[in-house]
């Protein structure tokens, strides 16, 4: 690849894309990105809302509530950059392979392997534990996995969550249990057996649109924690900011770097709901 004919732009966006192919905690179906615009490192995003609004019974006069607002603070500060150097002979021994390509797609994917766990991470922190609402989260049998789903489907009902858009991230070993129910509708049933998957969405059950990933935080080598939540509960922008193309000074080498940026904020911690779980 000569320098000169280097673009920024198209090769930060297939850094992009190829990021944002492997995004589960991360995807706009489990965050929202209502915040994200133009993301920039040490960016302060002020999020605005209005405070509860009061149903009155009505008996021939008004009284008018004052509307309160409440305010939080997105901060994008987390600065992650991926940097390869592709050798002139390895490039000109390598034929039909473009390796700036394969590099820019495979720095999206260690990016994305960060954001994933950085998000699992803070939705563990910052959601509601609803260990003690569960059937059972010690080595479940097939039928207390979905009833562990039916469980959170309730914890998230009584802290008034809206029923739609629900999604559930599990680990792969409790995938594979939900997959012997008889109620787990898969994804190629609902989409058609030639229909990809999307960011590893892989079926729906339980009221929730579920997703597999070997993500899920763990603690110990049988532990994992399974999430369920609403889009609405967390709000997530990332970007990548800037990607350079380099001649490198003491080798016969081209240099590829991308910096990406990140933050995320709870907005509603009901909103995400999480479990320990055990395999065994």
């Amino acid at each position: 690849m000569a320098i000169s004919n280097f673009v920024s732009s198209a090769w930060s966006a297939k850094t992009y894309l190829a990021l944002q192919d492997q995004l589960v905690f991360g995807s706009p179906a489990v965050v929202n990105r209502n915040f994200e615009g133009e993301v920039r490192g040490d960016q302060i995003l002020k999020i605005n809302s209005v405070g509860a609004v009061t149903a009155h019974a009505y008996s021939g006069a008004v009284s008018f509530d004052a509307l309160t607002d409440a305010q939080k603070v997105l901060t994008v500060n987390t600065k992650y950059y991926t940097a390869v150097a592709i050798d002139d002979v390895d490039a000109s021994q390598v034929h039909g392979i473009n390796l700036m390509n394969d590099a820019t797609r495979n720095a999206g994917y260690a990016m994305a392997k960060v954001i994933e766990l950085f998000l699992a991470a803070l939705m563990q922190s910052e959601g509601t534990d609803a260990l003690a609402k569960l059937t059972d989260g010690a080595n479940p049998s097939v039928d207390a996995a979905v009833q562990n789903l039916v469980d959170l489907w309730r914890a998230l009902t009584e802290a008034d969550i809206p029923e739609t858009d629900r999604w559930a991230i599990v680990p792969p070993w409790y995938y594979a249990r939900l997959l012997q129910s008889t109620n787990f509708v898969s994804a190629a049933t609902i989409n058609g057996p030639s229909a990809v998957l999307a960011n590893a969405k892989v079926g729906r059950l339980a009221g929730f649109d579920i997703y597999v990933s070997n993500n899920c935080p763990a603690s110990g080598t049988k532990d994992n924690t399974m999430f369920a939540g609403h889009p609405m509960a967390m709000t997530f922008a990332h970007g990548v900011e800037k990607t350079e193309a380099v001649r490198i000074e003491g080798a016969f080498a081209d240099g590829i770097k991308s910096l990406a940026v990140w933050g995320a904020k709870t907005i509603y911690p009901t909103g995400i709901q999480y479990a320990v779980v055990s395999e065994d």
